[in-house]
């Protein structure tokens, strides 16, 4: 939203006394000439390493132009590095809980409950309390049969993909800490298992 300012000659020059969001369209035509459009300067920045930091108004000495200018100021190492290590933690709870692929094409879903089914069923194929085929719906489909060596398969794969996402937490986060992963856009480029 744009921003107007009243200016006003204080015999020594002119002041801003008063500045709200709007244009000149909100005000008064016979408060008109008091006021002036404020021509922003917003500086182009990285959103991952810089912040915008204090207004500063300026007039000129003629009082015809106001200008609001935003001052850019960089996020210490730490701040960022502390920022991107929680994008990176958040990021590997998505990618474990977001599926995965079977070699043979099978989606399978890893979000915490099917984590749990999957190594339930694996266990109790295991003891011999399951008959197979085991009905089981699969990511995307309908009910499909599985055998104990699916549901083994199935169990590694999902224990394999948890494994490989804190991996890659882990890798990033020693980069961030080193410096060499800096973004985000770094954070979503790392290897994350899928």
């Amino acid at each position: 939203m744009p921003h107007i300012a009243k200016v006003f000659d204080d015999g020594g020059g002119f002041a801003i006394v008063e500045l709200r969001q709007g244009t000149l369209n909100d005000i008064p035509a016979s408060q008109l000439s008091e006021w002036r459009t404020v021509i922003e300067q917003t500086p182009v920045m990285d959103v991952d390493t810089q912040a915008l930091g204090e207004t500063t108004l300026t007039i000129t000495p003629t009082g015809t132009s106001v200008s609001m200018v935003r001052a850019v100021h960089t996020h210490n190492f730490h701040w960022n590095a502390m920022r991107l290590i929680n994008y990176t933690k958040s990021t590997r709870l998505k990618v474990e809980r977001g599926g995965l692929t079977l070699p043979n094409g099978v989606k399978i879903d890893t979000d915490l409950a099917n984590q749990y089914e999957i190594s339930i069923l694996k266990r109790r194929g295991d003891d011999g309390q399951l008959t197979f085929p085991y009905r089981y719906r699969v990511r995307g489909s309908d009910y499909v049969n599985l055998s104990l060596a699916q549901i083994t398969a199935a169990d590694n794969a999902i224990a394999n993909h948890l494994k490989e996402a804190i991996i890659i937490e882990e890798s990033t986060i020693t980069a961030i800490l080193a410096g060499t992963i800096t973004t985000q856009v770094q954070v979503d480029a790392a290897a994350w298992p899928g």
